[in-house]
């Protein structure tokens, strides 16, 4: 079914959902590697709490819902979700506009 979605400006977020764009062809806005429970950050050796990860994971879904209908959507999130908690600056590192 993804010839259904190529026409289409996405937005995906999950592990490594960069790839899934780029195998299939699609447009939009993806993660890399997105750290979202403390074994993901481990595998990363981004050594960080459970409550990092939680404060992490609601400031990203805050700030998305703040400005996904902005056509600046992708200066927007990646200016609004950061910090210098490790766990914010590897998610936002790998947000990406495909």
């Amino acid at each position: 079914m993804v010839y259904l979605l190529r026409e289409k400006k996405l937005i995906g977020i999950w592990c490594h959902a960069n790839e899934f764009f780029e195998k299939y062809g699609l447009k939009g806005f993806s993660s890399s590697m997105f750290i979202s429970e403390r074994g993901e950050g481990m595998c990363y050796e981004i050594n960080a709490t459970q409550e990092q990860i939680d404060y992490s994971n609601n400031l990203f879904a805050t700030e998305l819902n703040k400005c996904i209908d902005d056509e600046n959507f992708y200066q927007l999130i990646k200016e609004s979700y950061n910090g210098d908690d490790p766990v914010i600056q590897f998610n936002n590192e790998g947000l990406l506009v495909l």
